[in-house]
Formats: C-alpha cells, sequence, structure tokens
C-alpha cells in the first residue's frame, strides 16, 4: 500500500485519480518554478502489472520518464504501454516474476533492442542481479553502463536558498 498511489486494489480508499494528478503538478510546479530546481528528472512509475496499466497520468509537461515497476521473467510485455506516453522508457524496479533464476542477459538483450529504453533498477534479494545467472557476463557487456563507467562530478552544486 502506497501514499501515492490512487484508490484501488490494495490502494488506500480516498484517494482519487484527480487528487494524484493535482499533487503530482503542485509538487512539480514547486520544485521547478518556486525553488528553480530544473535539473530533476520527473519519472512516472506506474505498476507494470498490463491487468492495472490505467495509472492517471500527470502530463507530458511534468514527466520526463516512463519506467513501471514490473516483476516478470520477460520485460518486453509493457514496452508498448509505456511508449505511448513519447517518453523516454526505463524499469523503475523489477525482477523475476517467479522463485527461479533468470538470465540476467535478456534484461539487457530487451534494452537495447529499443532505442527509448534507458535504464533499470533491480531490486535487492532474490530480484538482484548477483542473485540470478549471468550477473557477471551483464554487468561486463560493453552494452553495459555501470557506476565505475560514469565520471565524477568534482564541482560543487548550489542549492537555491530557501
Amino acid at each position: 500500500m502506497f501514499w501515492y498511489a490512487t484508490s484501488g486494489s490494495g490502494k488506500p480508499a480516498g484517494q482519487s485519480a484527480a487528487d494524484y494528478i493535482a499533487v503530482w503538478q503542485d509538487m512539480y510546479n514547486y520544485f521547478t518554478n518556486t525553488k528553480g530546481l530544473n535539473n530533476l528528472l520527473w519519472v512516472f512509475a506506474p505498476t507494470g502489472d498490463l491487468s492495472e496499466w490505467t495509472p492517471p497520468y500527470p502530463g507530458n509537461t511534468y514527466v520526463d520518464i516512463v519506467a513501471p515497476t514490473y516483476y516478470s521473467d520477460e520485460l518486453s510485455a509493457w514496452q508498448d504501454d509505456a511508449l505511448t506516453y513519447g517518453k523516454i522508457i526505463g524499469m523503475s524496479e523489477m525482477g523475476p516474476g517467479g522463485d527461479d533464476k533468470v538470465d540476467n542477459m535478456q534484461y539487457l538483450t530487451t534494452m537495447s533492442k529499443n532505442p527509448k529504453f534507458a535504464y533499470f533498477v533491480a531490486w535487492h534479494d532474490n530480484w538482484s542481479i548477483s542473485s540470478n545467472n549471468n550477473a557477471s557476463t551483464m554487468m561486463n557487456d560493453s552494452r553495459s553502463i555501470t557506476r565505475d563507467k560514469v565520471p565524477s562530478f568534482s564541482h560543487s552544486i548550489a542549492f537555491p536558498s530557501e
């Protein structure tokens, strides 16, 4: 159960789609317009369960990336839905659908076929990359960009005053 979700199966009562959108847009306007934080990425992360793929969308102005949460051995099922928003897509939280180990390379292969697929975040424990097959192969693949390949940013960051 999440406070930021709309009413529905397993979700708190009384939170409408309109309320969800209003809160999202208010946070966006506060951080972006009031506080001047123009370096934020706004990730819309609906459930990846296709049977529940009716999330209230905050609007293209308020979203940079569509990255659902999805636990399945196959990542391609939700991509067509995510692409309908016309945004970069990712996977905000993912892992295998069952107790069986999956081949991590299938995630990388699926993502590399779609130029709009930017990233994924594997969940921990049994769903983690290291708990599944071919972890080293995937992490060392030339298509993977891992933390050690990202340049460090040595400049200081200035935050707006309160």
